[in-house]
Parts: structure tokens; C-alpha cells; sequence
């Protein structure tokens, strides 16, 4: 089977979460590949200038290739995988796609109508021609399917993953990485980007409720909605926000160890990668009670509805007043997030692939 995946997400100086999604599998896969497998890595010719970026891969069955509008990549593949939901142009080999959620649809807040519009061709555009569907949580699938039901019998879900670098990390490397980012000693954490789905002020409002003073860490870039949510934070009394910038991959599990809590209770994900890094390093976390949260959660998490900040706040208290219930999340949180490796990511996707050839 000669596999072409459509990594143009991953290749960019500052990838987001399906551009890290895409670079995952695409060093995964090779070792899955059997004698007569290839893997052909194909990046959209629009990122020519980022070709520096592209991930790197040394293995001689996996080949870099280019495409763009009607010019498919070299090498005759047999399925075609956009992980990022979004499909080539062409017919000519059976289509795989990855929709990761479908938020713009649920909310007219939640986006622009320029970016609802896109996103909805799309989702048409894969709920027609796409052999396979895959999500990363049942929650996507079943938000998915409620707008486009004919595609049920080839929708499939395939949980994300964690890296391994996403680990406790010893004190003095958080230490080291705390000073040099200018963070301070103590700490809640949000990873994400900032935008109106991820329910910012009501975290915001949360932790003024909670009244544990703890300065609250951004990390993540401006979204839709950014400048109104910084202004709106900003004006609740209590709560300080540090934002260090971009930080590099290497440095973000000594920030998350480094945390007291992560706080991550947005109004909607499709998965929702951060609570589980955020477990994997040993944090206890708070999460959303809607969306994916409480499935890929899996009960190792507090939970609490986004739009009461009183249910934020007492959560976030619970875990800074009482350190044998964050010992327990600890514990609960590492064991849960061992279960989401980037290799099971793969695999199940290896096998979407040969779903679609059948």
C-alpha cells in the first residue's frame, strides 16, 4: 500500500495542534509500514518557503512530495489521507479525512462568518467524497454526525496522543525553564489558543472565585476574539495573567510541571490535548463538563460547566486546599494520559487506511 499524507500543517515555524497532530503520525507511521508499504509525506506547494520545517524523516520506504490544486503528488499512491479535514482536489485514489471538531458550526460566536462558511463547504466536501472519516473523540463524531448523518457507516474514532516527552519534570529543570521565561513561583496554567471558544474570562472569573492568588500562565497565540478577551481579563479584579510568548516544545513540560493546576474548561473541544499533557506531567487538571473534556478526562479530572465560574473556582480551590485530592488527580492523571500514545494513534489510522482500500 503506497500511503500519501498531506502534512502542509506541520510544515510551519509554529505549529499549532493539528500541525503537531500531522508531525506525530508522520514519524509514527514508518515503523508500522510493512515490506511493501510506502509512505509518501506531501506538503501543499503554498508552504515552499517553510520546506526547512517539514518534519524530518529517515527511513528509505517514506518520500517528501509536493502538491497543489489539480497536480497530485508523485509516486501513484493508493489512499490519500488531509488529516487537517481538508481534501485535495482530485478523485483519482480513495480519501481519508480528519475532522478534528466542528465548533464553528455549533456557535455563531465561536467564529467569523468568512471562517464558518469555509469550514462548512469542507465538512460537505468530506461528507461526500471521503471513503473514511476519522475523529478523535466520540463527542466529534456524534457533533459531526448530527449535521452530515450519511456519513456514519465510514465515520471511525481514533483518540490522539501524547507525546513522551510530556513527562514529570525533575525541579531543577522547571527551575531553569520557570527563570529563563520570567514565570512565577507558583502558578495555574491555560496551553491553548486565545479565542472565544476557550472560555477565557470565565476561567478568569473562576479563579478570581476561587481567591488562592495564583498568577494564571497563557501560553498560546491570539485567535479570533483575542483583543476583547485580553481587555475583558484584564478588568477582573484579582487576576493576574503572565503571558511568556511562544514557548518551544522542549520547554512546555517543565511548564506544565511547574503548575499547581491547569485549567482548561473551555465551551467546546474535539479532544483537548492540553488536559492530557497537563495529566501526563503529573498536574492536576479542571476541565470543561461538556464536549470531549469529560470523555478523553476520564473521570481524572474536575470537571465544571464553563459558564459558572463559581463551579471553576471552587474546583481550582479543592486542588490548591486539600494536597491529598491532587495527589490523587496526580496519580489518576498519569496513569489515564499513559493510555494516549502518538504509536496507538497510528496504528488505528494504519488501519483506516486499509478500511478505505477495502
Amino acid at each position: 500500500m503506497r500511503i500519501a499524507l498531506d502534512i502542509t500543517a506541520a510544515v510551519r515555524p509554529k505549529r499549532t495542534g493539528i500541525g503537531w497532530y500531522t508531525a506525530h503520525l508522520v514519524r509514527e507511521l514508518p515503523a508500522l509500514l510493512g515490506p511493501d508499504d510506502r509512505l509518501l509525506a506531501c506538503a501543499r506547494l503554498s508552504r515552499w518557503k517553510h520546506r526547512a520545517q517539514r518534519p524530518g524523516l529517515d527511513d528509505p520506504r517514506v518520500s517528501q512530495r509536493w502538491f497543489q490544486g489539480v497536480i497530485g503528488p508523485l509516486g501513484r499512491p493508493d489512499v490519500f489521507h488531509g488529516p487537517d479535514a481538508r481534501l485535495p482536489e482530485w478523485e483519482r485514489w480513495p480519501l481519508v479525512a480528519t475532522v478534528h471538531d466542528v465548533f464553528s458550526l455549533l456557535s455563531d460566536e465561536f467564529a467569523n462568518d468568512q471562517f464558518r462558511s469555509h469550514k462548512k463547504s469542507r465538512y460537505h466536501d468530506i461528507a461526500r467524497r471521503a471513503r473514511r472519516v476519522i475523529f478523535p473523540s466520540d463527542a466529534a463524531r456524534r457533533d459531526f454526525l448530527e449535521r452530515f448523518p450519511e456519513v456514519e457507516p465510514h465515520a471511525a474514532v481514533v483518540p490522539q496522543g501524547v507525546s513522551p516527552e510530556f513527562v514529570p519534570v525533575a525541579p531543577e529543570r522547571v527551575a531553569e525553564v520557570r527563570t529563563r521565561l520570567k514565570l512565577p513561583g507558583r502558578y495555574a496554567l491555560y496551553v491553548g489558543e486565545v479565542s472565544v471558544r476557550k472560555n477565557l474570562p470565565g476561567m478568569a472569573r473562576g479563579l478570581q472565585a476561587a481567591n488562592v492568588g495564583l498568577p494564571w500562565v497563557w501560553v498560546g497565540a491570539d485567535s479570533f476574539g483575542a483583543a476583547e478577551i485580553v481587555a475583558e481579563v484584564k478588568g477582573i479584579a484579582g487576576v493576574e495573567v503572565v503571558r511568556p510568548g511562544y514557548v518551544a516544545f522542549a520547554d512546555l513540560p517543565a511548564v506544565y510541571s511547574g503548575a499547581s493546576v491547569v485549567t482548561f474548561v473551555t465551551h467546546h473541544e474535539g479532544f483537548g490535548i492540553p488536559a492530557i499533557e497537563g495529566m501526563a506531567c503529573g498536574v492536576p487538571v479542571v476541565v470543561s463538563d461538556r464536549g470531549a473534556l469529560p470523555e478523553v478526562a476520564g473521570g481524572c479530572a474536575l470537571e465544571a460547566a464553563p459558564d459558572d465560574s463559581g463551579a471553576i473556582g471552587a474546583a481550582v480551590r479543592r486542588i490548591v486546599e486539600d494536597p491529598a485530592l491532587a495527589a490523587d488527580l496526580r496519580a489518576r492523571g498519569l496513569a489515564r494520559a499513559a493510555g494516549f500514545t502518538w504509536a496507538r494513534t497510528a496504528r488505528e489510522t494504519l488501519e483506516e487506511y486499509r478500511r478505505a482500500l477495502a
